[in-house]
């Protein structure tokens, strides 16, 4: 267990121990929010409704790991899109599909994560635990990691600036390494990360980002940053990922 603890703290990008937080340092701060609320109506759900982000001691949206069952719970793997930023603790699509499926699912979603990220804390868990099933809403394959020895807390992960139009870019995306073909090597790693967990487990990959021959999952509004997948998102992608897993795990 400190081996799991020590690989996979995310509290860089996420600040563990959040309580009901009002705002997230990963894209949903209050400066944002009184941005975004100038230039949305007066029936901007967000201007009557709060949000809470709460998170453990490693800042996943999720128990401490020593609370956690993890032979009779589902563990999610994901970026932003499935630690949920821009909705409440409640509305994520972990926290949707752990009622509709009356089992814990542990939401591992890291803020900014690659998948070369994901392949890492993957690979970890495959050591550790063996969860009823795992799901991956994998990050976009542009998106690629950095590592350096040793691995505990000294991973950095790049996004292709031309992917965020909208964001000013920062000193990790101003050098990001645009000479090397990250889609392809993600598209690999994800070949590799199947091959790990072969048919141990019900292992479901989505994403709300276009890779071959992975779901893709639709957007059909946003949270209140206004860039990530809003309620009703994840509210569709815990119902599309009921009807998978029920069948796998009857």
């Amino acid at each position: 267990m400190k081996k799991l603890i020590t690989q996979l703290n995310c509290s860089d990008k996420s600040p563990a121990n959040l309580s009901r937080a009002p705002f997230h340092i990963a894209g949903d701060s209050e400066k944002k929010f009184r941005i975004n609320k100038k230039v949305q109506p007066s029936s901007w759900m967000y201007n009557q409704r709060s949000i809470g982000y709460t998170t453990n001691s490693l800042g996943f949206r999720s128990k401490n790991f020593h609370q956690i069952k993890w032979n009779e719970s589902i563990v999610a793997l994901g970026c932003s899109n499935t630690f949920g930023i821009g909705v409440d603790d409640d509305d994520t699509w972990c926290e949707v599909l752990s009622k509709r499926m009356n089992l814990p699912v542990i939401n591992l979603g890291v803020p900014a994560a690659s998948i070369e990220q994901i392949c890492l804390m993957s690979t970890v868990l495959k050591k550790l635990i063996t969860p009823l099933a795992v799901i991956y809403c994998w990050p976009p394959v542009d998106r690629y990691a950095e590592f350096k020895m040793p691995l505990d807390n000294n991973k950095k992960d790049f996004m292709n600036p031309s992917s965020w139009s909208n964001v000013l870019p920062n000193q990790r995306m101003k050098k990001y390494v645009f000479q090397v073909d990250w889609a392809a090597k993600n598209l690999v790693n994800i070949e590799k990360d199947r091959l790990i967990w072969n048919t141990s487990i019900p292992r479901v990959e989505c994403s709300y980002f276009d890779i071959p021959g992975i779901e893709k999952l639709d957007i059909v509004d946003t949270a209140r940053d206004l860039e990530h997948p809003g309620i009703l998102s994840h509210t569709q992608t815990a119902q599309h990922l009921h009807r998978v897993l029920a069948p796998l795990l009857a």
